[in-house]
């Protein structure tokens, strides 16, 4: 056997399952990924709101000015070292902007639920596959080992005269044929298992130890709304808010102002030196100002299209998204109810192979029937064998469909 191909169907101390899937949701790509992307809205979020916040800062200056005056020319130096702050009262722009950052937070952690639900989903279609290629392998294995042990028995038959050399030629190149099978299908293995690896995280390597499930879980339901939906529908709330914040970009905007500043100064009016007034102190102020847009190069009102755009086509984006999870739902159940009916066809034509191989190698034993019903029957067995492993595959693969259109996190 090939030496690194050590992936083992055990119950001792093999990844089951729910294992594959809790480690999928804990180290998967993609839900690393849409974690950094919610912490970038977590950050324009707080952005979005620290506009509206009062804004303090410090200043120091130092100012000299002359010019003239009714009473001579005039001259002063001053320094100021102080605090200023403003806060915006009013600013209906600046609250729909917050508003719509908030509902991109949202849909950010909406969209991380989708993509642990498909991690489940990809971990659980790997899994199958990987199950299902170990039990090809060792069906095939099986398969060359029972060929080969049928070709010495036609041979010893043949030997004894009681059945043509032909027989004998015919059955070991059967069993000689089955051994590229059997070769294909552990280098399979090792594909399979790598590509578990990848939603498992490393070493991806190509070894795995699987416990293949005994029966294959129900799929789960829940009542919470799908991830996918929650995301579309808050992108639609962000874009209905971004609109409406770029039309109020166009209110007034109140804003309040203050500052105490301490002054270090003198004025002297003409070139009396000796009359210089004292401008040292502390000096208080305070106001409200209303700004108000009245003339643009017509910038506002781009935007205010461009956002109206963009929430025609988050409504559009929402609706698709409700069909298409309605579609894949209904495919889903379908496939998942056809994957039941084949593995129970599967089951019942490996048994009924299994009784018609018996019945004719006795024959054939008898001289009753020839080699070629004999490898016939046979060969319907192995197909029988090998497709029921393949028909549980199927069943993983349509079982994680069925739980990623539901929205199963968890």
């Amino acid at each position: 056997m090939i030496g690194w191909l050590v992936i083992v169907v055990s119950a001792a101390h093999g990844l089951d399952l729910d294992e594959a899937r809790a480690s999928a949701a804990a180290r998967a790509i993609e839900i690393h990924r849409q974690q950094a992307l919610i912490d970038r809205a977590r950050a324009t979020d707080l952005a979005a709101i620290a506009v509206s916040l009062p804004q303090i800062g410090g200043f120091a200056q130092a100012t000299m000015s002359a010019g003239p005056n009714p009473f001579g020319r005039f001259t002063s130096r001053q320094a100021q070292v102080g605090v200023s702050g403003s806060w915006r009262l009013i600013d209906p722009g600046a609250w729909g902007a917050a508003a719509a950052a908030r509902s991109s937070l949202r849909g950010e952690r909406a969209l991380l639920d989708w993509s642990r639900a498909l991690a489940r989903r990809d971990a659980t279609v790997r899994f199958a596959e990987a199950v299902a290629a170990v039990e090809v392998a060792d069906a095939l294995r099986m398969i060359e080992e029972d060929a080969l042990r049928a070709a010495e028995g036609i041979r010893s038959l043949s030997s004894a005269g009681l059945r043509p050399a032909s027989d004998a030629a015919r059955a070991d190149a059967a069993a000689a044929s089955l051994t590229a099978d059997r070769v294909a299908a552990e280098g399979e293995v090792g594909a399979t298992c790598a590509a578990l690896q990848v939603q498992l995280g490393p070493p991806i390597d190509g070894h795995c130890d699987l416990v293949a499930p005994a029966t294959w879980p129900e799929p789960a339901s829940t009542d919470v709304r799908h991830p996918a939906l929650r995301a579309a529908d808050a992108a639609l709330q962000a874009a209905r808010r971004t609109h409406t914040a770029s039309i109020a970009s166009s209110a007034p905007v109140i804003v309040g102002t203050a500052s105490a500043a301490q002054n270090l100064g003198t004025a002297v009016v003409g070139d009396d030196t000796e009359q210089a007034r004292d401008l040292s102190g502390l000096s208080l102020s305070a106001g409200v100002r209303a700004d108000l847009p009245l003339l643009g190069s017509g910038s506002g009102a781009a935007r205010v299209r461009q956002t109206a755009a963009d929430r025609a086509a988050a409504e559009i984006g929402l609706d698709e998204q409700e069909r298409l999870l309605a579609s894949g739902r209904v495919a889903a159940e379908a496939r998942y109810a056809a994957s039941l009916s084949a593995l129970d066809a599967g089951r019942a034509a490996l048994r009924a192979t299994r009784e018609a191989l018996g019945l004719v190698d006795e024959r054939y034993q008898q001289g009753l029937a020839g080699l070629t019903d004999l490898l016939d029957a046979r060969r319907a067995r192995d197909e029988a064998l090998v497709g029921l492993a393949r028909a549980g595959a199927a069943h993983g693969r349509a079982l994680a469909e069925l739980e990623a259109n539901r929205g199963i996190i968890d």
